[in-house]
């Protein structure tokens, strides 16, 4: 990733969220790459930069859903867990700012 796609996503109406803690731009590059992140948890542990508690990072999903970047799906291997991805509007907007930088 380039910085010019960094200030791409930084004019993003969703792209701008993933800027804002050190894991998140990991994070969204991660789901672009993935389309589905199976098991809340697991996702965390699979970050490789500096990460936050499990509660803090819960939090941080709760807000990227609040501004309709992600949404929370059933898991497709365990019903009891929850898996995440992009909204079709965030991943296209995002994908968008990416290919014009």
């Amino acid at each position: 990733m380039t910085l010019k796609q960094i200030r791409g996503l930084a004019r993003c109406r969703f792209g701008k969220h993933f800027l804002t803690k050190s894991y998140s731009l990991e994070l969204l590059l991660y789901l672009l790459e993935h389309n589905v992140a199976e098991g809340i948890e697991e996702t965390l542990r699979a970050l490789k930069t500096a990460t936050p508690k499990l509660p803090a990072f819960f939090s941080y999903i709760a807000f990227l859903e609040s501004k309709g970047c992600v949404v929370k799906i059933e898991s497709e291997s365990k019903r009891s867990r929850r898996s995440i991805k992009l909204t079709p509007e965030c991943e296209d907007a995002i994908r968008r700012y990416l290919e014009a930088s």
